[in-house]
């Protein structure tokens, strides 16, 4: 029996990439992340910055669904999640825990806007990654 399996090292190597994360060794020798905020995104739309979180995660998601342990795409939506809050934080001058009682409703992480219509709708962050 063949079995494809998620490689730590290639989802980790991707939150590098995407600046999300940074590692940070301690004086132990033990590796710790540390979320970033992209400066890269700071003059998008929340919307904007909400969807591109949101396709880079899916894409992730895509390549490696039909993995036997697909579910460690979660670990890399939670640190995707959590240095999409701090841009947040850092566009507008807060902290994470306000943008935290701001923008999630009901454990997921969502943003109002307008539509053509002049309807507000709440986009809601993909499911991955929006209970934690």
């Amino acid at each position: 029996m063949v079995k494809l399996y998620v490689p730590k090292e290639n989802w980790i190597k991707k939150l590098l990439e995407y600046e999300a994360i940074k590692i940070v060794t301690d004086e132990n020798g033990n590796e710790k992340w540390k979320a970033l905020h992209s400066g890269k995104v700071l003059n998008k739309s929340d919307i904007e910055i909400l969807s591109d979180y949101n396709a880079k995660v899916r894409g992730l998601f895509n390549y490696y669904c039909i993995a036997d342990n697909a579910y460690v795409i979660g670990k890399f939506g939670r640190a995707m999640k959590y240095s999409m809050m701090k841009i947040f934080a850092f566009k507008y001058k807060t902290k994470v825990s306000k943008i935290k009682k701001k923008y999630v409703k009901n454990g997921d992480f969502t943003i109002n806007y307008e539509t053509k219509q002049g309807l507000r709708w709440r986009y809601p962050l993909t499911a991955l990654i929006t209970n934690s």
